[in-house]
């Protein structure tokens, strides 16, 4: 199995360690139709930022609905992950994640990636937990914290 990701250190690890070759894209026009085209029989998980990956999602659905071992999955970042993954507690946290639509003001976030990254550094401030953009905090590749946020992955299992 390839697995083909921007690159981060949690799912280039998990790969590495499960023997499943990992593929980093740096910029997601690089992973093209054409690159996907050239895979015969080997099983193939492309899993990119929903909100990064908008311009090529048509071409590679496509390429994915004539090759039955193309498995797409684009979440809305990967702060919705660590959110949806259960580490980071909050009453209306759930909420969010099932309606953000109703929380997000289109004038202070641009997109919803920002907004999912706003609710996640907020609500670890202070904590052991604390998310910074810039370098993921080593909290999130202990084991049990990397299987939390893998495992809110649905239908892909690493």
């Amino acid at each position: 199995m390839e697995y083909i990701a921007p690159g981060n250190t949690m799912t280039q690890g998990e790969c590495t360690s499960r023997g499943i070759r990992y593929i980093r894209t740096i910029k997601i026009f690089r992973l093209s139709r054409k690159m996907l085209e050239h895979i015969e029989n080997e099983c193939v998980c492309v899993i990119a930022d929903g909100a990064a990956i908008g311009p090529e999602m048509d071409r590679l659905y496509k390429c994915a609905l004539k090759k039955k071992n193309i498995h797409l999955y684009f979440p809305e970042s990967f702060e919705w992950l660590i959110l949806q993954s259960g580490l980071v507690e909050g009453k209306d946290l759930q909420a969010i994640l099932d309606h953000p639509e109703d929380y997000i003001d289109s004038r202070e976030y641009f997109s919803w990636e920002r907004f999912f990254t706003s609710v996640l550094i907020e609500r670890t401030k202070d904590s052991y937990l604390s998310y910074r953009k810039t370098k993921l905090n080593e909290v999130y590749l202990h084991e049990n914290n990397k299987k939390s946020i893998l495992k809110s992955i649905e239908g892909v299992k690493l």
